[in-house]
């Protein structure tokens, strides 16, 4: 006797039960959804798609979760027909969100038949949607590409078949800024947002399972979804939904639905389809928990609907603040050290430059000590041919041993004023040299040249200010050509040579300030002292 198997289940009536009436063919089981917050807002989830549900739902709504999530989906939908969804979520920094979810639909206590009428056994039928998604920002624009790849799985009475399919979505948040921005901003942003969604599923066209003569096909469809979240205070907010779905087998449809948040931490939630009718859902967020239930109502009766979904880890904004941390801290360091660097540069230049002034001042000191001692001994020499011209006078003749004596004070006190004018007018002038100021300094140099041209090393300084004074172009042609000659072997590193070029410029021009200057330099590179 050959057995006929005769489905007797509700499976069916409940993939009926959600066409419209008048709307003819076929639809995927799995078309119930996915998640109690989705459910309880009417399945209007296109443009929101924030939890794990939207690798169901809009596939680049994955991009919205920060956090690595998990979540399980629980509803019983009549009889013995029950009805899950477990999703994990993956967010990463630099390489989108990566999402993974199964969806299951089990009745059981289906009753077989032999062809004479007689009950043989019970079995049961499940079906099962294995979905992997992928979501990331696209780089030119400011828009979330998304898809998702999926096998529907099924099994009845030891028969089982497979069918894959996929989905792409996109969503477009209109007035929310940058997940950098907000993680770099440091504050919980409580801006409107606007956001625009849009999903293509089943774009491999009429594949589905077919186990026996029966088949459960995915027909293509678009769904079209907008939402719109105002804040009224710190905690208290509204959204809106509205999304329109179009059909391959039937007439446009829409839902729609309104969340208000309470307190930051509770929701309510409502939502209508034109299919079904009203939906109501409340949901409540602790900690890392949030809690979701929904009451649905379908042409078979309502069906209690929950979720609990688990966020752990670090954050994807919170990689962003670390990221920016770090690299703010490298600034600083830089800076820092480059701050060091500076201090101990000038630490060193201040060093350098009050060393160079202690030893001018010796040098100073020392050339003073000699410039009197010289005045010193003219004065002394004034003495003593003064001694020997009194000496050699008559001793009868006052007269003129008064007058000589007199003479000798006055030659004794200009020179000794005029010593002390040259030592003055001497240091000084050296003091505006040091400090670049040759205009004073050679005022000064001449008024000691012209008392005394031997006087020190007078003519030597106002050599080196006539120098420095001269302009380039009063060059002589040679001299010009052994500068250029010595540029040339600086620039290809030949300082050696650069420097014996420079000083054939000294030998004709003592001091030459480009030829003084290059020197310098050139030892510098070589690592000498600079020869002051």
């Amino acid at each position: 006797m050959m057995k006929k198997i005769f489905l007797i289940t509700i499976l069916f009536l409940f993939t009926a039960s959600i066409y419209a009436e008048g709307n003819a063919g076929t639809e995927d089981i799995f078309n119930f959804g996915a998640g109690a917050k989705a459910l309880a807002l009417g399945r209007t989830f296109v443009a929101l798609s924030d939890d794990v549900s939207a690798i169901y739902w809009n596939p680049a709504g994955l991009f919205n979760l920060n956090k690595k999530t998990v979540s399980i989906f629980y509803s019983k939908l009549f009889y013995d027909t029950f009805y899950g969804f477990l999703g994990y979520v993956h967010p990463t920094a630099d390489y989108g969100t990566l999402g993974i979810a199964v969806l299951s639909l089990y009745t059981g206590g289906i009753a077989a038949y032999d062809n004479d009428g007689f009950y043989i056994n019970d079995f049961s039928n499940t079906k099962m949607k294995i979905l992997v998604g992928y979501a990331n920002k696209l780089p030119w624009i400011p828009l979330v590409l998304g898809l998702n790849f999926k096998m529907n799985i099924s099994s009845l009475n030891n028969e089982s078949a497979t069918a894959v399919n996929m989905d792409i979505g996109l969503q477009y948040n209109l007035l929310k800024p940058d997940l950098k921005a907000i993680a770099l901003s440091g504050h919980k942003s409580i801006d409107d947002e606007f956001v625009l969604g849009l999903v293509f599923k089943n774009i491999f066209f009429k594949t589905g399972t077919r186990l026996n003569l029966e088949e459960d096909e995915e027909n293509f469809e678009i769904k079209i979804g907008g939402t719109y979240l105002h804040w009224m205070s710190q905690g208290f907010s509204i959204r809106g939904l509205l999304d329109l779905h179009f059909h391959e087998q039937r007439s446009m449809q829409f839902s729609m639905g309104l969340e208000s948040r309470l307190y930051e931490s509770y929701f309510i939630r409502t939502g209508y389809i034109l299919d079904s009718g009203l939906s109501f859902g409340a949901g409540i967020l602790y900690s890392q928990w949030q809690l979701d239930y929904a009451l649905t109502f379908r042409p078979l009766g309502a069906t209690h609907n929950m979720s609990i979904t688990w966020e752990f880890g670090q954050s994807r904004l919170e990689i962003y603040k670390e990221r920016e941390d770090i690299i703010l801290a490298r600034i600083r360091k830089n800076v820092e050290e480059e701050r060091k660097k500076q201090i101990d540069f000038y630490d060193n230049k201040i060093k350098k430059m009050r060393e160079d002034i202690e030893t001018a001042n010796k040098k100073m000191r020392q050339t003073l000590k000699v410039l009197k001692e010289q005045g010193i001994n003219r004065l002394t020499k004034l003495v003593e041919s003064y001694k020997v011209r009194l000496k050699n006078l008559s001793k009868t003749s006052k007269k003129e041993r008064k007058d000589l004596t007199r003479k000798f004070e006055l030659e004794k006190r200009l020179l000794k004023r005029d010593e002390e004018q040259k030592v003055n007018d001497y240091s000084k002038a050296i003091e505006f040299f040091n400090r670049s100021q040759y205009r004073k300094a050679l005022v000064l140099f001449n008024k000691v040249r012209r008392k005394d041209p031997r006087y020190a090393e007078v003519i030597k300084y106002i050599r080196k200010i006539q120098a420095q004074k001269r302009d380039v172009t009063s060059y002589s042609k040679q001299v010009l050509n052994y500068y250029k000659i010595g540029v040339r072997l600086y620039l290809t590193g030949k300082y050696l040579k650069a420097i014996a070029m420079w000083q054939r410029i000294l030998r004709i021009d003592p001091y030459n300030k480009l030829a003084l200057r290059n020197i310098e330099r050139a030892r510098r590179r070589l690592g000498y002292k600079t020869k002051r």
